[in-house]
């Protein structure tokens, strides 16, 4: 659940609130002051000297130097998360290529390794144990993979990823019994869709996210098109974990036939699979070097539009960020996408919504947020700040 600023809490939970409060504006603007905390967060100095104390003893924070004053006297101490504390090994699955890494408890990662993704679950699973086995000799407390389909709501099983034909995959359960004998500790495993966990990303230390934005959609394009929603400042999941599925959603009546069973679905016209026979890899180096005719890109381009609009009129969130494959044309079709939302928007205010590429370019949004999962018995987050 995403706690927001200006939600009335009982005096009980306040200190568990303003802990939260704390760790998440550190995450976003690491290192940081106490000084700087306290403005920010408008808590009094003391709550805040104590709180970080407490963070400090407990080894989830670290003191890296000084920032210089604009008054005389001595210089504010700077703390951050300390990568140290905890660490999670992290997976991002693609179509056709996929990530592997180490998430640190400060969100950098080490140790990133970009693969060919295997089709047969039993070989991935396969491919994820030897990683292990030649890479990672610490402790890893837990185990976040990003998946481009539906998981159940205990967020350990697969129900399907229609673009790797995958069906009710027991994926947590089949890691376990290979990654546990691996370590001295149980790794807690679990997984959820790539959008949700891009659209976390994004709320927690993106850099698009306004103050008084409650309402944010995340459209991750690539093979298939996935969607990340939160709503009132909350993640939305709907009743059985289905929820944003836009992808699928019919944009013309008997059209092309998409992988999920059905025909005409968004997916089949606006994912990044449909303008390039190319299969991309995370880089998108291969997709750089594909020329694309004008004409495609304003085909493209009006496709992308199309679902956009439909999820605006049907939603009106304040804001709209697009991030995956999409961002290596992004700047060719930006213009012509946002054109288009604002004439197919139902009303005026509807077509003020803003259209923003993802802030993550480095690692993509997804893999962001499964690090975030990791740790999220400690962050509780995120919070809006």
């Amino acid at each position: 659940m995403f706690l927001v600023k200006g939600t009335i809490v009982s005096s009980t939970n306040q200190k568990n609130v303003n802990r939260t409060l704390i760790l998440n504006t550190i995450l976003k603007s690491q290192p940081i002051s106490q000084v700087q905390l306290t403005k920010v967060l408008k808590i009094s100095k003391s709550t805040v000297s104590r709180i970080t104390f407490d963070l400090m003893q407990s080894g989830m924070l670290k003191s890296i130097g000084t920032t210089k004053s604009s008054k005389n006297g001595r210089n504010p101490s700077l703390i951050a998360l300390n990568p140290d504390y905890r660490k999670s090994l992290v997976v991002k699955i693609g179509v056709n290529y996929s990530i592997i890494a180490i998430a640190n408890f400060s969100m950098t990662f080490e140790r990133v390794k970009i693969f060919k993704t295997k089709k047969d679950p039993e070989r991935f699973v396969g491919y994820i144990t030897e990683f292990v086995k030649k890479n990672i000799s610490e402790r890893v407390h837990s185990l976040s993979l990003s998946i481009p389909g539906i998981v159940d709501k205990d967020f350990q099983k697969i129900i399907i990823a229609p673009n790797l034909d995958w069906k009710n995959l027991l994926l947590a359960e089949m890691l376990k019994e290979k990654l546990d004998p691996l370590f001295d500790n149980s790794l807690k495993i679990s997984m959820d869709n790539e959008a949700n966990f891009a659209v976390i990303a994004e709320m927690m230390f993106g850099k698009k996210i306004n103050e008084d934005d409650r309402n944010v959609i995340f459209i991750l394009f690539g093979e298939g098109i996935g969607t990340g929603l939160v709503i009132n400042g909350q993640l939305y999941r709907g009743r059985w974990n289905t929820a944003g599925e836009f992808g699928h959603m019919i944009v013309e009546m008997g059209g092309k036939k998409c992988h999920c069973g059905n025909s005409g679905c968004w997916e089949r016209y606006a994912s990044i699979s449909q303008i390039t026979r190319e299969k991309i890899s995370i880089s998108g180096s291969k997709f750089l070097n594909t020329q694309l005719k004008s004409s495609t890109l304003k085909t493209y381009s009006t496709a992308v539009a199309t679902g956009i609009a439909n999820i605006v009129n049907g939603i009106s969130p304040d804001v709209v960020i697009v991030g995956g494959t999409i961002s290596k044309i992004w700047d060719e079709i930006s213009q012509d996408v946002v054109r288009k939302v604002k004439e197919m928007s139902i009303t005026p205010d509807a077509a003020n919504v803003r259209i923003e590429l993802s802030s993550f370019s480095e690692y993509p949004a997804e893999l962001c947020g499964a690090a975030l999962w990791s740790f999220w018995d400690v962050f509780e987050g995120p919070v809006l700040v």
